[in-house]
């Protein structure tokens, strides 16, 4: 046998006068459910109490006698300031009339009216006892009617009175008597009625002004009005057994419990007291309801510290059976006044709900609102356990006073469900999870706990106070609602929201506790309002994000952004600091720029959703690595920051009128497919290298912060170009150098070398190095342009040299040509400074101005020189090589020539000779020859074929012939000529004039008639064999 104990410590209080009288009933014979016709009770004995009606005198009337008498309608019965037990054959009162308990003191005191039933033949017959009338009672009596054929009250019946207790139970008579705990027990399957008031709001029903009203049988069904001052009672059982003693709470055993339906309170039925008490106990496990409050139907309790209890349990096994189903209204308005709903079996509360204090229900499976939207509340906290909670229908849980909302179970049902307290809203299991909701919602104030791992909604969720996981937790939207967080949300769990709806986190995520990880799924949009995102673990971004506030995101794991990311109508920054990997997946601020862009120093970013937009400044911190051909664009001409290496397949453009900083190597691990910088602005170079698969288009002014290697398919600097740096561009396409390199105050490259493939462009005038320049391919001239080192380093074309402007080059090295210059776009000229040396290798220097070689000038080939003059201040060494020089200005040639094999001039200009010119091989002056100091020319040959001027004197040495095919002197008489004795000397141009003498010490070949002449008389000698004349 189970044996169940309800208590309601200092919650249930009994009043005086039903706590002092409250006995055990007698036990009653098995009885039929009839009634009699009697209008008035019917005595069967008493004990020292006296009776009247309304026309006899005290004492006993002889219209009361042990059978059913119609005649009275009033009866009093004066229990003489004593308890008393009185026995009745039957117990009715008819509509019309009354039975008044009488006392002349005012202790409290009780009487029990027990039905033993009408004499038969073998054993009394019971009868149920009908009240139409009214039952009244002294405000300091407790009326006890036990009866178990039933009790019922009629449309017209009422009590008033201090206190009611009604049962099909019995009691001893000691019991009663002693004041110690009453046991209430028997079998009868009768149950106790109130039926609806013939009137609402009439003087019919249940009033005890001064104390409580109690119903125990195993059946109980209200349908009109209970009211007490103090406790109500109703209790669905077989075998109860009271505790209690004067003034204790309510403490009662309930040993065997009910078989039928237990307590019902039907639509028309209104049940209060201080504390108001439906309490049953199941014994066969097979009853769907045991309490049952109908929709229409209102519980009220009023006392201070009292309230509702709606409380089941089993006294067998197994402990089922014991539902509990309230569709009406309870309310508990004293202060503290609780609602209680505890059953053993399951429980249903799809109406109203108001406590001043809290409202709790446990139950195996529990049912919240019903089929219209309901809301259940409570001053304090409120408490749902024990079972899966079911929404029946829209419900509101609310607590007006900072109480806790815990929901210990799964919660289903697809009703909308919303809470609303200052406190802490708990779910302790998954809600929607087998039955998804309509939507949630949580008030403004307050937390959520939420520690069941999963909510789900076809709806929206909101959850407007701040929210603390306590598990693993996914958020899920069936339908695209709207998913809000919005407060703080800690935590340390993982953090999944599915919906294609907008999710919206209002406040900082992690800050307080960081989460496990983040997670939104592809569908739908993320608005981070909230300014920061904290997770241990990874955060994953699989929807496009809207900023609405400046955010930093912090994880130490990766933070993936599956798709786009914008501002809102506000620019807002965005900060994302991991060790791992960032991933941008779509366009970063192309729908609304963000302010900035901040990746920290540590782990790496990937960019692969094309673009990245802001207003202000973008500084990736870590690797970057490019998915896709990208764009990184400040629109306010803010910096553009690269802090470590770059690498992908993908091409680069960075679009800024700021700074763009390259820290780290770019493509050095994987090439990048080309790298452009706009016009705007100015780009650092600071990584030491720049690979790319295609071109190179740097199209603002660029600066080196470390020795650096360009390689790509071409390499454009559009603007200036400086940084005291070593610069290597290697590329098999065009070099091309738009602005100034190296012009900038302090700011001179230290070298400046090009690979030997493809070829230069120098369209900015000026190329100065500290150091060496080296151009491997070649170069073409789009400027006026002059290559200085300022270091004294060498500067060498090893290409050809094209392009219709000027060359100046400025080195106190050497300046080496190795390939022709202006052989396809002539130059306009060629210059070389004082210092150091010059080194012509490429066979040809074509210009269409003056070539001035202000240093030595050596060759490594044989050479062509062509342009409108010559200089060359320092000599020329020809190294064994030939010379042509093809000037149609003025060249000069002295003494510094040495080494030529073959000497040629010509082109229509004029040759100034003087000193000592010495070839291994021939000369040959095809131009006009001005001496202009005393000059001798050795050679193999020596060949004049203009004219020959100049006061100076001229000797030609040679082992071969030595023409003049014009005049020699004819203009300016030649100081004096000499020839030497081997070779020969043909005088093709008919005279030699000279002031001094003519030596020729060869044989003289005459080519025309030729008159020699010494102005001042010299002599003229010639060779013994020199009378032959060519004709």
């Amino acid at each position: 046998m189970t044996v169940a104990r309800i208590r309601r410590t200092g919650a249930l209080q009994l009043s005086t006068a039903l706590a002092t009288t409250l006995a055990t009933f007698g036990g009653g014979t098995a009885a039929r459910a009839q009634s009699m016709t009697d209008t008035l009770p019917v005595l069967s004995g008493t004990q020292g109490a006296s009776f009247s009606d309304t026309t006899g005198p005290l004492g006993l009337p002889t219209s009361v006698t042990p059978s059913p008498t119609p005649n009275p309608t009033q009866l009093s019965v004066n229990l003489n300031d004593q308890s008393r037990v009185i026995n009745w054959q039957t117990f009715n009162v008819a509509a019309g009339n009354q039975v008044d308990f009488t006392t002349p003191g005012t202790a409290a005191i009780g009487v029990l009216n027990r039905v033993t039933g009408v004499d038969g033949a073998m054993t009394p017959t019971i009868y149920r006892s009908l009240i139409d009338g009214t039952l009244n009672g002294k405000s300091n009596i407790a009326v006890y009617l036990s009866n178990p054929a039933g009790i019922t009250f009629g449309p017209t019946g009422a009590f008033n009175g201090g206190s009611l207790v009604m049962t099909t139970l019995g009691v001893t008579d000691t019991d009663f008597l002693d004041g110690g705990s009453i046991n209430l027990a028997g079998t009868s399957a009768e149950k106790i009625v109130l039926g609806a008031p013939a009137a609402m709001g009439g003087p019919y029903g249940l009033s005890a002004t001064n104390g409580s009203i109690v119903l125990v049988a195993q059946e109980i069904s209200v349908a009109g009005s209970i009211s007490a001052s103090g406790d109500t009672a109703l209790v669905a059982a077989q075998d109860v057994t009271f505790n209690s003693g004067v003034g204790s709470p309510l403490d009662f055993t309930i040993t065997t419990g009910t078989t039928l339906s237990g307590v019902h309170v039907l639509a028309t039925g209104t049940v209060g007291g201080g504390s108001v008490a439906l309490v049953g106990a199941n014994a066969t496990a097979i009853i769907s309801s045991l309490l049952n409050v109908d929709g229409a139907a209102t519980l009220t309790a009023s006392a201070d510290n009292g309230g509702i209890l709606l409380k089941t349990t089993s006294t067998g096994a197994p402990a089922a059976g014991s539902a509990i189903v309230s569709a009406g209204s309870l309310s508990a308005t004293g202060l503290n006044g609780f609602v209680t709903v505890a059953s053993t079996d399951a429980a249903t509360i799809s109406g109203s709900v108001s406590a001043a204090g809290d409202y709790t229900v446990s139950g195996t499976a529990i049912t919240l609102g019903g089929a219209s939207a309901v809301t259940q509340s409570a001053g304090g906290a409120i408490g749902v356990s024990g079972g899966a909670i079911t929404l029946g229908g829209d419900l509101t849980l609310a607590s007006s006073g900072n109480g806790a909302v815990t929901l210990g179970g799964t919660v289903d049902g697809a009703q909308a469900l919303t809470v609303n307290t200052a406190g802490t809203t708990s779910f302790g299991g998954a809600v929607g999870g087998t039955n998804a909701l309509v939507s949630l919602t949580t008030d403004g104030a307050g937390s959520t706990a939420i520690n069941g791992g999963a909510i789900t909604t076809t709806g929206a969720q909101s959850y407007n106070d701040a929210v603390t996981l306590g598990a693993g937790t996914t958020l899920t939207s069936t339908g695209s609602g709207a998913i809000t967080l919005g407060s703080t949300v800690n935590g340390a769990q993982a953090l999944a929201v599915n919906t294609a709806g907008i999710t919206t986190f209002l406040g900082t995520v992690g800050a307080g506790t960081a989460l496990a990880s983040l997670t939104t799924d592809a569908a739908g949009t993320t608005d981070l309002n909230g300014g920061t995102v904290i997770t241990s673990g990874a955060q994953t971004y699989n929807d496009a994000v809207v900023l609405s506030a400046d955010t930093t995101l912090s994880a130490g794991g990766n933070i993936g952004f599956a798709t786009t990311v914008d501002s809102d109508t506000t620019a807002r920054a965005l900060t994302v600091n991991t060790s791992a990997a960032t991933t941008f997946g779509g366009a970063v601020g192309s729908g609304a720029a963000l302010a900035s862009l901040t990746t920290d120093a540590g782990g790496t970013t990937a960019i692969n959703g094309g673009a990245v937009t802001t207003t202000g400044a973008q500084s990736f911190g870590d690797a970057v690595t490019l998915g896709a051909t990208t764009t990184l664009t400040s629109t306010g001409g803010a910096g553009i920051t690269l802090g470590s290496a770059v690498d992908g397949g993908g091409a680069l453009t960075v679009n800024t009128t700021g700074a763009t900083t390259f820290i780290g190597a770019v493509g050095a691990t994987t090439a990048l497919a080309s790298l452009t910088t706009n016009a705007g602005g100015s780009t650092a170079i600071n990584g030491g290298a720049v690979t790319t698969t295609g071109a190179q288009t740097y199209g603002d002014a660029v600066t080196l912060g470390a020795n650096t290697t360009l390689a790509g398919s071409a390499v454009t600097f559009g603007s200036t170009l400086d940084g005291a740096q070593a610069l290597t561009v290697n590329t098999a396409g065009v070099t091309t150098f738009g602005g100034v390199v190296g012009g900038g105050a302090g700011t001179a490259l230290t070298s400046l070398t090009t690979d030997a493939g493809g070829g230069t462009a120098i369209n900015g005038g000026a190329v100065t190095t500290t150091g060496a320049q080296t151009y491997g391919d070649t170069v073409t001239l789009g400027a006026n342009t002059t290559l200085a080192s300022n270091g004294s380093g060498n500067i060498a074309l090893s290409g050809t040299v094209n392009g219709l402007f000027d060359l100046t080059v400025n080195t106190g090295g050497t300046t080496t040509f190795g390939g022709a210059v202006g052989g396809t776009s002539l130059l306009t000229a060629l210059t070389t400074d004082a210092g150091g040396a010059t080194s012509l290798g490429a066979g040809a220097v074509t210009t269409s101005g003056a070539q001035t070689f202000g240093d030595a000038v050596t060759l490594t080939n044989g050479t062509t020189l062509t342009g409108t003059t010559g200089s060359f201040a320092a000599g020329l060494n020809g190294n064994g090589f030939d010379l042509t020089l093809n000037y149609s200005g003025t060249s000069a040639i002295g003494s510094g020539f040495t080494g030529i094999k073959n000497l040629t001039t010509g082109n229509g200009g004029t040759t100034q000779l003087s000193g000592a010119i010495s070839t291994n091989g021939s000369q040959s002056y095809g131009d006009v020859v001005l001496l202009t100091g005393n000059t001798t020319l050795s050679g193999s040959a020596i060949g004049f074929s203009e004219t020959l001027d100049g006061g100076f004197d001229l000797t030609a040495n040679s082992a071969g012939v030595t023409s003049f095919s014009k005049a020699v002197g004819a203009t300016t008489a030649l100081a004096s000529l000499t020839t030497n004795a081997t070779g020969t000397t043909a005088l093709d141009g008919g005279s030699v004039r000279t002031v001094n003498g003519q030596s020729y010490g060869d044989p003289v070949t005459l080519g025309a008639a030729t008159t020699l002449t010494s102005t001042s008389g010299g002599r003229l000698r010639c060779s013994a064999r020199s009378a032959a004349r060519r004709h």
